[in-house]
């Protein structure tokens, strides 16, 4: 059970209902006996949720744990680099790294997604490609662990020292009740360029040239008078040809630039003329392609899908930085989509296989939300923008 707001919770204890067999005097056969009717209920349980502390910050998940580590290892076989050392690669060849966030306590869902931390690194002079990050959990002497691992492909675009900086995730410890760091150690690895990339020697180019110049001058001085003669009426009877075939090549050049430059300056009218209308549907595709996938989602009744989808849409474009659906509806205020997102949830973490099948009738609520703040801000922009009633009076 994971609670939703801070507070006293009281959880009601179980109802049960039944008959028992009980032995009765009355009856004509002993060996029959007569049932009775019983109840009997559990003792409600209280708990005391604590609230999210006020100094947490923003940009952070909220991941109460008892304990929480993040590990780094270099390699597919998942060998960890040795502090201090630099592993040597070549340009261009990808580094393999895995980490692995483990926790005590919490599910898979509550982690932060650690291919969008890897993401957020800055390395220079390389590119990072993370696959999506793959969940685990099962329980220990009674806790639940829970992990995530993801792996990462780094591919370094120059030579010398690539340095890969710490990961650091912040969690809050349930033992301290206190603010903590789990930190995945800086890597650094030693660049070297590849084979295809050396230039070649220029002594090498300067010996090749003189041993063409030498050729070349050995061949003419062992040409006799004849050959010479003859190679000279071969050139004077070419001579025409050549000069109408570079006539016709500077005039093939001149026509395919004039070409080339009139497409460039239809290309830039046209691109000056539709400009200033394709600026205004570009600020609100992003939103748009993201309510398609959560919409995609609710049809196929993904409740995965579905919750990590709203969680992005709504931290990206709404602000809201909190890894409650329901802090969704506190947004807009509107209580059917406030109803079915805590649906959702308990559906998420009921005990056995439960299966969600109000896809469709969420994407009404949200839709219905969206409709109803878009209404309000048309109200309130109009209701700006009427003069006052009377100008003059104090």
């Amino acid at each position: 059970m994971i609670p939703q707001r801070s507070g006293e919770q009281v959880i009601r204890g179980p109802l049960f209902q039944g008959q028992i067999n009980v032995n009765s005097n009355r009856t004509l056969f002993p060996s029959f006996s007569s049932t009775e009717s019983i109840t009997t209920a559990a003792e409600n349980l209280t708990l005391n949720v604590l609230p999210i502390p006020a100094d947490w910050p923003e940009q952070s998940e909220w991941l109460p744990a008892e304990i929480v580590t993040l590990s780094v290892s270099v390699g597919s076989e998942g060998g960890d680099q040795e502090q201090g050392s630099a592993e040597q690669y070549s340009q261009g060849e990808p580094i393999s790294l895995t980490y692995r966030l483990t926790a005590v306590g919490p599910l898979p869902d509550q982690f932060p997604r650690l291919d969008e931390l890897v993401s957020a690194l800055k390395i220079v002079g390389a590119s990072v490609y993370p696959e999506a990050p793959e969940s685990a959990v099962n329980q220990r002497n009674g806790r639940m662990v829970s992990q995530q691992t993801v792996r990462v492909a780094v591919i370094p675009h120059q030579a010398g020292e690539l340095m890969i900086p710490a990961l650091p995730v912040v969690w809050f410890n349930t033992q301290l009740r206190e603010r903590d760091t789990a930190t995945a150690p800086a890597q650094r690895f030693s660049i070297v360029a590849s084979a295809g990339n050396q230039a070649t020697l220029p002594e090498e180019t300067q010996a090749t040239g003189a041993a063409g110049q030498d050729a070349s001058s050995t061949a003419i001085t062992d040409t006799s008078a004849e050959q010479r003669d003859t190679l000279n009426e071969q050139q004077d009877s070419t001579l025409p040809f050549i000069s109408q075939l570079k006539f016709w090549q500077i005039l093939t050049v001149v026509f395919a630039a004039l070409w080339l430059m009139t497409l460039l300056w239809a290309l830039w009218r046209r691109q000056q003329v539709v400009a200033q209308p394709e600026q205004m549907p570009q600020d609100n595709e992003a939103p748009q392609q993201e309510l398609r996938a959560i919409k995609h989602a609710c049809m196929r009744d993904d409740a995965s899908a579905v919750e990590l989808l709203l969680k992005r849409w709504s931290r990206r474009h709404l602000g809201v930085a909190t890894s409650q659906l329901t802090s969704i509806a506190d947004y807009y205020g509107h209580a059917p989509l406030r109803s079915q997102l805590e649906h959702l949830q308990r559906c998420r973490f009921a005990a056995g296989d439960y299966n969600w099948h109000e896809g469709k009738a969420l994407w009404r609520a949200l839709q219905s939300a969206l409709k109803s703040a878009e209404q309000n801000a048309k109200a309130n922009q109009q209701s700006s923008d009427l003069p006052p009633l009377y100008p003059n009076s104090n």
